[in-house]
């Protein structure tokens, strides 16, 4: 075993590495509190998750308006239960992001992979593609699915050999210089 290698192995307790440059926890939870985070990111919603009935009461209400010219305010309002628990935004993107029927949310073809290659190149803005506009073009797929698929599989410049030695070395000391603060 060679010393970097060693190096990769060893903890932090084990390391050279000075008091001023140890990782401190971003997250502290109290445990006297009943397990409750008393640190660290907060939720987006205070509102919490959807229940199943929640989402059958939003899909009657999306069908029974399905045709008419309603606003998403209007189905929030006329919809008993979930008038003061959703907001119109929070039923919308329910509606287009999870619940839409017309969502796929499968494996990817080779048909949509290929299609999407060439929407990625023909609808650049400021070198970045307008996901929301090649999503309209796809089927079934939201602009978050576009976006993924191209930057997680199909973007050429994914390098997808193994990490070198060298490679790690710098993700390791990166990460004790930088802790999870990535972006």
């Amino acid at each position: 075993m060679t010393t970097e290698s060693n190096d990769l192995n060893r903890s932090e307790s084990e390391s050279d590495i000075s008091a001023a440059t140890q990782v401190t926890p971003t997250l502290a939870i109290d445990f006297s509190l009943g397990c409750k985070r008393v640190s660290g990111p907060t939720r987006r919603s205070t509102k919490g998750g959807w229940t199943s009935e929640e989402d059958e009461l939003l899909t009657n209400a999306v069908q029974m308006y399905k045709g008419r010219h309603t606003s998403w305010k209007n189905i929030v309002e006329l919809v008993p239960g979930l008038k003061d628990k959703r907001s119109e935004v929070q039923c919308q993107h329910r509606w287009l992001k999870v619940l839409d029927p017309n969502l796929y949310k499968g494996h990817w073809t080779k048909d949509e992979d290929d299609l999407l290659s060439k929407l990625v190149k023909d609808h650049m803005k400021n070198d970045r593609p307008q996901w929301s506009k090649i999503s309209k073009q796809l089927s079934g797929r939201i602009g978050k699915q576009c976006r993924e698929r191209w930057h997680n599989h199909l973007n050429p410049t994914i390098i997808k050999t193994a990490w070198t030695r060298e490679e790690e070395l710098i993700l390791v000391q990166s990460q004790r210089e930088h802790s999870n603060k990535w972006a």
